[in-house]
């Protein structure tokens, strides 16, 4: 008799069956996570296992004793044995160590963006880990994890910190975008994307990342090789590609705000200092090489999309076979707010049809020559082929984060397969993502790769266990019932295991979703999914090539019309705040606890209930965090935030009151200043009502980020100029979807010269009588801000007639703390008159990188620097906060 803790039968099925063969099992123990022969049965004897209560440390704190003993007839230990094996199948795949490693490695990469956060997610993983390995494995495993977190992290932070010195180089050598003549090779797979204006007019614009040499600017030179992102025409460029010509190229515009910055570990991984476009095309040098080749494929497979699918599911098939994500804004949102967004991403299901599906056919084919049959292993050779099959496939469909982890994943399987054994999920799982990280650092910053591994680890722990625990009743096995509920389990378990990366991208998520997904899955993987893999290779027969296309574009149109159903669902929709770092250290917490304690239940109404408290502990820790915030009590906040070129400053006041003023915007309406910045600036305060929004001047670098505001968040009162401009027909607008929306509009001439109370004193110093018929920057509504000892003043983009009217009117009323600087720093505006009265202890001026005016003047700095003034710049320092209870008063930048 003897202990051991795995024990695996030797015998091949048929051996098994055979009513002569004899029973022969080997016991072994478990070292670690490895295993070593201990006993062997003799023959006659059976296996018999006992479950005892034990230290934490055996899996979920129960001992288990294997054992060889004469037991004649006996199967596995009768009911104990049973439940022996519904623990293994669940349970297993958790205690991978490899999954282990890689938890701890994928937290060790996010250390520079939250440090204390990604420790503790670090040591949850590595304690749970520990908890439940052999004694003997706890101190190696404890030690490759730290290793690997440390390595990971300083593997990341390198690369952030060389990308951030590199961009802050170039940055500042342009003061604006600039004419640059040279070489570009081209490296990244070109991607066609619809431009679409905020007039609504478009425009098919193609779009990649080269590798440049020197080049020849306007003003200066810039040393290579560094990457750029160029757009042009459609040219049906490729990999390898090298264009000699004129680009005008300016810094990569990212917006860097307290809380919702983009991130940086994005930005480096994708390497691109400079952005812009192609002006003049000198030559082109053909590249030649099976990248380039993969590139053609893709343009060949993405003209007969266009000229065979239905105009609405085009861009829905692009996405789905490509990768090249050009939804309209319309469907964008739709998917996204029900949760249908993977039914087009490019994910594990697509290589699971596309690959497997190859290889099956393979051996299908190769089993039937009995020369090869005979000497060749074919199932082991069609596995080993499907490896550079399954990476062929990725690079063609985008090399998105989510299509590079499940070709890991599926490598790992089908290298399993070829050397003859198999693979658990929970270790595929970890290996992917391993192999990802080992292959780039900053892998753990893609959301489509996290979202792809989480989502992917809720199947495995979540969704296979319960659904066979609900498959035990004769009742649930019968169709249809045991495909809805197969279904049903698939989407909860995958949306739990991303639900907070989802919380991210949405601020409402719906319980139509399930539903959604119910009906829109199947239809997406049975139908849409092969109709479109078949169509990018059927050309040759263009009646088999419009039936595919006819299917695939039923069936995405119908997958569309699902999404807009649910998505448009208000009574089934439920707010949510943006997670910050903690709540994801709370939701890796509560899935470790929740699958330990999952694992251990047997019953199928246990199990049930189970993933029931974890949802309802989730929610009651998540859902208060969408209730309403807003400023703290006392203070006095005004932040100028980085939206690139234009103005957008958010006021915080004493008594709890928020207000926006100003959105900026960009005159093509891409990027969505709203969308990209504002709103997600909103729901991270916790904000759920604004109490005031004001339009300094109709320009669209102020204007056209308030429309998003408006359409998405409730608004108390709208203060505005009133003043006719160019863009009269817009300001027409917004004013009318403001009253629409029951906010009370309040012009220039009822606002001058009045105050405010919202804690602090709010005045409106102009324009005023005359002042009102001055030019459009120079009609800007002036604000004051007043509170104890320190005040603000916001002049908006008034220019120097404005600032004469203003010294005039209120020459006592102009001294402040800080001066928000007008037209963004144009040597229009700041004059020595204006200066002198304002004596300005700190200035922000909210200026792009990309401007192309200059702005801010050197004449201007140079004046403010001689005041003493302390100047801060939001192309520089990114979002821009002063703050004060009345007393003192502080500055919060996010970039020093």
């Amino acid at each position: 008799m003897s202990a051991c803790a795995l024990v695996r039968e030797s015998a091949s099925p048929a051996s098994r069956r055979s009513a002569s063969a004899r029973t022969f099992l080997d016991c072994r123990r478990s070292v670690g996570f490895t295993t070593e022969l201990v006993h062997s049965c003799k023959p006659g004897e059976r296996w018999r296992a006992e479950r005892r209560p034990g230290s934490l440390g055996t899996f979920f704190g129960e001992k288990r004793l294997h054992f060889c003993g004469v037991n004649a007839g006996a199967s596995l230990a009768g009911r104990a044995g049973m439940r022996e094996r519904a623990l293994l199948d669940s349970a297993p795949f958790l205690l991978s160590p490899l999954l282990t490693l890689a938890g701890v490695a994928l937290a060790g990469s996010q250390l520079r963006s939250a440090p204390g956060a990604a420790i503790a997610v670090g040591l949850l993983w590595l304690s749970w880990a520990c908890a439940s390995a052999e004694p003997r494995a706890r101190v190696p495993l404890a030690l490759g994890a730290g290793f690997l977190f440390w390595f990971c992290a300083a593997r990341a932070g390198g690369a952030i910190e060389e990308y951030e010195r590199t961009s802050a180089a170039v940055r500042g050598e342009f003061s604006g975008p600039e004419r640059c003549a040279g070489r570009i090779r081209i490296v990244t797979s070109p991607v066609q994307r619809t431009s679409r204006g905020f007039r609504g007019d478009s425009e098919v614009r193609e779009s990649w990342v080269g590798e440049a040499g020197p080049l020849e600017c306007d003003r200066l030179k810039v040393e290579g090789p560094l990457l750029v992102r160029v757009g042009s025409e459609p040219m049906g460029l490729g990999r390898g590609d090298e264009l000699v010509g004129v680009f005008q190229l300016a810094p990569l515009e990212l917006f860097r705000n307290e809380k919702i910055s983009d991130d940086p570990s994005g930005a480096a991984r994708r390497g691109v200092i400079l952005s812009g476009g192609l002006v003049a095309l000198d030559e082109r040098i053909a590249g030649r090489s099976l990248r380039r080749a993969v590139d053609w494929s893709r343009a060949l497979v993405r003209e007969r999309i266009v000229a065979t699918f239905d105009p609405g599911a085009v861009p829905l098939a692009k996405a789905l076979v490509l990768g090249e994500t050009d939804l309209e804004d319309e469907d964008r949102i739709a998917f996204a707010a029900s949760g249908l967004m993977h039914v087009l991403a490019v994910s594990g299901t697509h290589l699971v049809v596309a690959i497997l599906t190859l290889t099956n056919l393979l051996r299908m084919l190769l089993v039937r020559v009995p020369r090869l049959a005979r000497r060749l292993d074919v199932t082991r050779f069609s596995s080993a082929l499907g490896i550079p099959l399954s990476w062929l496939y990725e690079d063609f469909s985008g090399a998105s984060g989510s299509a590079f982890r499940a070709a890991c994943m599926l490598s790992a399987v089908l290298g399993a397969r070829a050397l003859g054994f198999r693979v658990r999920g929970g270790s595929a799982l970890g290996l992917s993502i391993l192999w990802g990280l080992a292959a780039d650092p900053l892998l753990g910053g893609d959301l489509s790769f996290l979202l792809s591994a989480l989502s992917t680890l809720g199947l495995l722990a979540l969704g296979q266990p319960l659904t066979r625990a609900l498959m035990r009743g004769r009742f649930l096995t019968k169709q249809p019932l045991r495909f809805i509920i197969e279904n049903l389990v698939a989407t909860v378990s995958a949306s739990l295991g991303c639900a907070p990366a989802i919380a991210l991208m949405n601020d409402k998520l719906t319980l139509a979703a399930l539903l959604a997904n119910l009906l829109a899955a199947p239809v997406g993987e049975l139908f849409a999914l092969p109709a479109c893999l078949l169509h990018a290779v059927s050309a040759p027969l263009p009646d088999l090539e419009r039936g595919l296309a006819w299917v695939g574009s039923s069936a995405l149109l119908l997958v569309a019309w699902v999404a807009k159903w649910s998505a448009g669902v208000e009574e089934l929709k439920f707010g949510v705040g943006l997670p910050d770092a903690w709540d994801m250290v709370f939701f890796v917490a509560l899935g470790l606890v929740s699958l330990g304690v999952f694992a251990r239940l047997s019953h199928v109404k246990a199990r049930v209930l189970g993933a029931m408290l974890t949802l309802g502990i989730g929610l009651f820790r998540y859902l208060p965090s969408a209730e309403a915030g807003g400023a703290s009590p006392g203070l006095l906040r005004v932040t100028a935030l980085d939206i690139g070129q234009g103005d957008a400053l958010w006021l915080e006041f004493p008594d709890g009151k928020v207000a926006l003023v100003d959105g900026g915007g960009y005159p093509g309406g891409k990027p969505d200043v709203a969308e990209r910045v504002l709103l997600p600036w909103i729901r991270a305060h916790r904000v759920r009502e604004l109490d005031l929004m004001i339009l300094s001047h109709p320009d669209r670098d102020h204007m056209l980020g308030l429309f998003g505001v408006l359409e998405a968040v409730p608004v108390r009162e709208l203060w505005h100029t009133a003043q006719p401009t160019e863009h009269s027909r817009e300001l027409a607008r917004l004013l009318a979807l403001a009253r629409q929306r029951g906010v009370r509009v309040r012009g220039a001439a009822e606002l001058c010269g009045s105050d405010h109370d919202f804690g602090a004193r709010v005045s409106v110093l102009a324009p005023c009588g005359a002042a009102l018929d001055l030019g459009r920057n120079d009609a800007s509504l002036v604000v004051r801000i007043d509170y104890g000892a320190h005040s603000a003043l916001l002049t908006g983009d008034i220019e120097l007639p404005g600032e004469a009217s203003l010294v005039a009117a209120a020459p006592d009323r102009l001294r402040s703390t800080l001066l928000k600087v007008g037209h963004h720093g144009s040597d229009t505006s700041s004059s020595r008159e204006l200066l002198a009265r304002v004596q300005p202890e700190l200035a922000f001026i909210s200026v792009g990188a990309r401007n192309s005016f200059g702005h801010p003047k050197r004449d201007v700095l140079e004046r403010l620097e001689g005041m003493g003034t302390q100047i801060f710049r939001t192309d520089r320092q990114g979002s821009l906060t002063f703050e004060t209870d009345g007393r003192v008063a502080s500055v919060r930048v996010v970039v020093r």
